[in-house]
């Protein structure tokens, strides 16, 4: 408890590795049995450290934020959002473009 008020301070201070450390921890803490790709309800606390990991390229913040606002999982749907966090997510997966498919060899 204590080393997580230590984080929380950090964190609240900017350290970037602090805020990213209490985001990968809400996400983590998620109820059992949801699939990855169903975004859970975060507390409003936890979802604010979401939002500033998000801000600082954290992809699974913006994986989760993207899944969220696609499914209205924190209120009305708002694709616009959804997709503003997939292209930013896509950007750091992709940073050089996404490969290219290699077409397969016909058969003769």
């Amino acid at each position: 408890a204590q080393a997580r008020r230590h984080i929380e301070n950090a964190a609240g201070r900017g350290h970037a590795l602090s805020i990213r450390w209490l985001a990968e921890s809400a996400l983590r803490a998620g109820p059992r049995g949801v699939p990855a790709d169903t975004p859970s309800t975060l507390s409003p606390a936890d979802l604010d450290w979401v939002r500033k990991a998000a801000a600082l390229d954290h992809l699974p913040s913006l994986d989760h934020l993207s899944r969220a606002y696609r499914a209205g999982t924190y209120g009305a749907p708002d694709l616009a959002q959804a997709k503003e966090y997939e292209a930013r997510a896509e950007k750091l997966r992709f940073p050089n473009g996404r490969p290219r498919q290699r077409r397969a060899a016909s058969a003769g």
